[in-house]
């Protein structure tokens, strides 16, 4: 019972030792995991005792501290290596690897690859398996066996799509383009920008500052500088924020490069020698050797050849000390080792892939046979029944689409019937009437001139004036309602503001409005926006207030108002005029069933301004609403969407 209580503390310890971490506050985090590995010993319990040991070392590498890291890596495989975890055991080799490649040793840093893929392929683990296949090929890609670590690459990449795990998708891809830098640069610029959009998706820094390194070591290359320069500056910024050295060793180095490739020496020269102590605390030979290099080319530049020897020398130093050739040799022995091995592997796998296929195949057709002797004796059973069946459907279905067909089709001649009546009745009445006010009008007016007072001559002039502003109302209406329901009524929404088109409209309704002793009010705000078609607008906005003066009383007001809420901009016109009858209000967009009444002055009006309004305001995706009592007067409101 107390070996149970100890392991539950060491278990809680170590879960706050990764909330810790998960924090970046790095030092809690190793101190509480530190205090967990002792409860672990305590407790005799190894497999909590790995994990803790393992996650030290994992945080020490976050920092480039890689002298402690070894160390803890180190505790953790003797532990690991006595258990059965084979994914536990893999992940520790790899983390071991991983410290050798960022110290150039890459003869070691094979040597754990390779036994860490051996253990994730044992137990099919998609996500290690891609993992360690794409160091391998990182190992190969440094040293400059290129067609070597494209292999590996890709069948990385196919593990990656297995595992489902987006940061593996990106580690994968990243390994592609850098080693089809040197063989073929658009494939190269391609992957690493793959890889970079990848890590962005799921918000990983650590696979970010790689995905950037790689695009700007890309446009480095293209000689695309100033896009070199911002992806490098993003990286060292995230280095930074996150305390990642090895990251900003690198991303130090890339904008030296760039500094130096555009002739800006002083520039250079300080990146470089921030790079240099930084790529020191990491103790990794490939930046240091690369940095002296080109500190070497800047002091040459300068003329100050003392100074170019002496960084030169640093540099072969440094790059005898990585032992390239050496080390290519022992890999090669290593490659031919690890290919005869996957070889057999291979061939292993395919005899036993061939034997599988063989009995399913067997199987297969002794299945195949059986179902085909049912399937016949079954086949002549219900043959006739199915048969019968489906003529029996089909006719069911024919009856009932021609039944949907003829009452769609008899709802659309039942409206298009309405439709034709009330038009024919406005030609035949409504637009007769005028012409014929119009022409005994002129005839007077012809006939007896001479005889006629100034005063009657101006009042036979206004009637005409009247009754030709109506007939173009009534005609104008005619086209629109007729365009909008052929379908040819153009539709062309535009940002403008509403407040102008008000104020045009009520311009045009002032001398009408005057001569009924009717106040006009506009009430908006300044630069109300909306997004709608303005002639739509116009034409709802006149047939609005057209309607609101010929029914208001002498001395009325009539009030235009345009207010925004939510996402929504709404236009008012208020009267306090005659308003109407709740059979009126229940009909008032049902073409044909109620007529137009006549205006307080007498003036005459279609029926058809309200309706075509609503149908404009619904093509917004608005609507026109009515409220109306007998008396008091109307309040129309249309909405209209953003």
């Amino acid at each position: 019972e107390e070996n149970g209580l100890s392991f539950l503390l060491g278990k809680n310890i170590e879960n706050k030792g990764r909330a810790l971490f998960r924090m970046m506050d790095r030092r809690s985090a190793i101190e509480t995991l530190k205090r967990a590995t002792s409860v672990y010993e305590a407790a005799g319990d190894s497999t909590g005792l790995g994990s803790a040991l393992n996650n030290i070392g994992f945080i020490y590498w976050q920092e480039s501290r890689f002298d402690s890291a070894i160390i803890y890596f180190n505790n953790a495989l003797e532990v690991r290596a006595k258990l059965r975890n084979n994914d536990h055991h893999a992940t520790t080799l790899n983390n071991l690897g991983t410290i050798y490649f960022n110290w150039s040793l890459y003869d070691k840093a094979l040597d754990y690859f390779m036994k860490s893929l051996d253990l994730q392929k044992s137990i099919d683990n998609a996500y290690g398996i891609t993992i360690s296949l794409s160091n391998i090929g990182q190992v190969y890609s440094e040293t400059s066996q290129h067609e070597e670590a494209i292999i590996y690459y890709r069948e990385s990449l196919e593990y990656a799509f297995r595992s489902k795990d987006t940061s593996v998708i990106g580690y994968a891809y990243h390994g592609l383009g850098s080693a089809y830098e040197h063989i073929n640069t658009d494939s190269s610029g391609f992957y690493l920008k793959l890889s970079l959009d990848t890590y962005r998706e799921t918000d990983d820094h650590r696979g970010i500052m790689l995905g950037l390194k790689g695009v700007g070591e890309y446009y480095l290359k293209q000689k695309n500088l100033e896009i070199a320069e911002m992806y490098f500056r993003q990286m060292l910024d995230l280095a930074r924020e996150q305390n990642i050295i090895l990251r900003e060793a690198e991303a130090l180095q890339g904008l030296g490069n760039v500094n130096l490739a555009t002739g800006n020496l002083d520039a250079a020269k300080k990146y470089f020698e921030l790079g240099i102590r930084a790529a020191t605390d990491v103790n990794n030979k490939m930046i240091l050797s690369g940095i002296f290099r080109s500190l070497s080319e800047i002091y040459e530049r300068n003329g100050d050849r003392d100074s170019s020897l002496i960084t030169l020398k640093r540099h072969l130093d440094y790059a005898r000390l990585i032992g390239e050739e050496e080390m290519s040799r022992r890999l090669i022995g290593l490659k031919n080792k690890f290919r005869f091995q996957k070889y057999e592997d291979d061939l292993q796998q395919q005899i036993f892939r061939n034997d599988i296929q063989k009995l399913i195949i067997i199987a297969s057709a002794l299945l195949l046979i059986l179902v085909a002797v049912i399937a016949f004796l079954l086949y002549r059973i219900s043959r006739k029944k199915e048969l019968a069946n489906q003529i029996l459907s089909e006719k069911n279905t024919m009856i009932e689409l021609q039944a949907n067909e003829l009452a769609s089709a008899n709802q659309e001649l039942t409206a298009l019937g309405r439709s034709k009546d009330k038009l024919f009745s406005i030609i035949s009445h409504d637009l007769r009437s005028p012409f014929q006010i119009f022409l005994g009008n002129t005839d007077l007016l012809m006939n007896d001139y001479s005889s006629m007072t100034d005063a009657e001559r101006l009042e036979f002039i206004r009637i005409l004036k009247e009754t030709a502003d109506n007939t173009y109302s009534l005609v104008e209406n005619l086209l629109h309602l007729s365009a909008s329901r052929t379908g040819t009524l153009e539709f062309n929404p535009v940002r403008f503001d509403i407040v102008p088109v008000i104020n045009d409209v009520l311009k045009l309704y002032r001398p009408q409005a005057l001569a009924k002793k009717v106040e006009l009010l506009c009430r908006t705000p300044e630069g109300l926006e909306v997004t709608a078609d303005n002639n739509m607008i116009r034409i709802i906005l006149r047939n609005l207030l057209n309607n609101a003066v010929k029914y208001s009383c002498e001395g009325g007001t009539v009030e235009v108002s345009a207010t925004r809420s939510d996402d929504r901009t709404i236009i008012t016109v208020r009267d306090n005029g005659t308003g109407m009858e709740r059979e009126i209000l229940d009909n008032l967009f049902q073409m044909g069933k109620v007529r137009s009444q006549p205006g307080t002055s007498g003036e005459k009006g279609t029926g058809l301004g309200l309706g075509l309004s609503r149908e404009f305001a619904q093509k917004h995706g608005g609507n026109l609403e009515v409220h109306s009592e007998p008396g008091v007067g109307t309040v129309i409101t249309m909405t209209l969407p953003g």
